[in-house]
């Protein structure tokens, strides 16, 4: 994904290191303390399911944590991501989010991190849940290597409404849908037969159809076969990123037969016969055997209503466990090296649209890191071929 190199500005670490220590039991330590090797290049905080977006479509890029309704309320789940440079070995690292009043919402526990070098740097994903956020006032994020303050950045908040988590979703949805050959279906467990058999969980990769916001998918003899398709209401699709396989969209969907006399199934059997790979027949054969044999399943995607309705509910209480589970995950999936500037005719646009200047200027900021990495993206690829 096309992060940004210091989306925000970091403030200097060197201004806030722990006063040196006095002499204490007849030690002299008047040598001051000891400086964290690591240094923070950048961090910001983000919704998750538009980072998960911004891996399949770097525009709709966004530092924003979003609130369910109005505040008080509920953050939807987020990621802390950090990148640092220093010595290779094994860091203690934790963070603190705080509110504009200077209040802790969360304290992640120390936690190791592991660099690879001075030569590289190293990414690193928390992921937070259920955090209540009383204001929409600027937050701001401390970053600590053992006992060292080594940076701070800003945390912008607003409520969910245009521009939402969903509408990215769906757009990473749909991108990594338009980009896969296949994509991974749950079968979620049911009951079968007269003693009412308890049929585990099943999920398995299938070829499939994409026609609008729909997904397709044709099985039986011959064909995939996905045990209990038939059967179930609901399925679970996962999609994944075509470089790296990572997962980039995870959905619910209702699940509708489509029969062989509806209009659908002669539209959609057109296309799957032109997707189809490997088949012994072709053609008019191959739409006769799948209506002879083969069901086709319609799956419509359920964006994130039962995650909102999950934050929504959650109680208070659990924003004091948010930060112990906060563990650190490394990210390898973009290292190149940009130095972040304004794009001021970007700026410029996005101020003249009402955009307020916090934002704006990180957005510049994003768009510039963004071009910049991709034409030095582009330079490696054409210098490779």
């Amino acid at each position: 994904m096309g992060a940004w190199r210091r989306a925000f500005p970091i403030l200097s670490a060197s201004a806030r290191r722990r006063p040196a220590a006095r002499a204490r039991d007849g030690v002299d330590e008047s040598k001051g303390p000891t400086l964290a090797r690591a240094d923070l290049h950048q961090a910001f905080a983000i919704d998750r399911e538009v980072y998960r977006a911004a891996r399949v479509d770097r525009a709709v890029l966004d530092p924003i944590v979003r609130i369910v309704g109005g505040v008080p309320g509920t953050a939807r789940p987020f990621l802390v991501v950090r990148e640092y440079q220093g010595p290779q070995g094994l860091y203690v690292e934790h963070f603190v989010l705080r509110d504009a009043r200077g209040r802790a919402l969360v304290e992640s526990s120390p936690g190791r991190i592991e660099l690879r070098g001075e030569a590289f740097e190293d990414r690193f994903l928390s992921e937070l849940r259920n955090v209540t956020v009383d204001d929409l006032g600027e937050h701001e994020l401390t970053f600590f290597i053992g006992e060292d303050e080594v940076g701070r950045v800003p945390v912008f908040v607003e409520p969910e409404g245009g521009g939402s988590a969903r509408t990215a979703a769906e757009a990473t949805f749909a991108a990594a849908v338009k980009k896969s050959t296949i994509i991974w279906v749950t079968v979620p467990e049911r009951r079968n037969g007269r003693r009412r058999r308890v049929i585990p969980e099943h999920t398995q990769p299938v070829w499939f159809v994409a026609d609008g916001d729909k997904v397709y998918l044709l099985h039986g003899p011959g064909e995939q076969q996905i045990p209990g398709l038939g059967q179930t209401g609901t399925v679970r699709l996962n999609a994944r990123g075509k470089d790296t396989r990572s997962l980039v969209a995870d959905v619910v969907c209702d699940v509708e037969v489509v029969p062989p006399d509806d209009e659908r199934w002669d539209k959609i059997a057109q296309k799957a016969s032109t997707r189809r790979l490997n088949m012994a027949d072709a053609g008019d054969e191959t739409i006769a055997r799948w209506r002879e044999h083969c069901q086709m399943l319609e799956l419509t995607p359920q964006f994130g209503a039962d995650e909102v309705a999950a934050a929504a509910a959650a109680l208070p209480a659990a924003q004091a466990q948010a930060g112990q589970g906060a563990v650190a995950t490394a990210d390898r999936s973009d290292e190149i090296h940009v130095e972040a500037q304004i794009d001021q005719e970007v700026m410029d646009r996005l101020l003249g649209e009402g955009v307020p200047e916090r934002v704006a200027r990180a957005r510049s900021k994003a768009h510039y890191v963004r071009t910049e990495r991709e034409r030095i993206r582009a330079e490696r690829e054409g210098a490779n071929a």
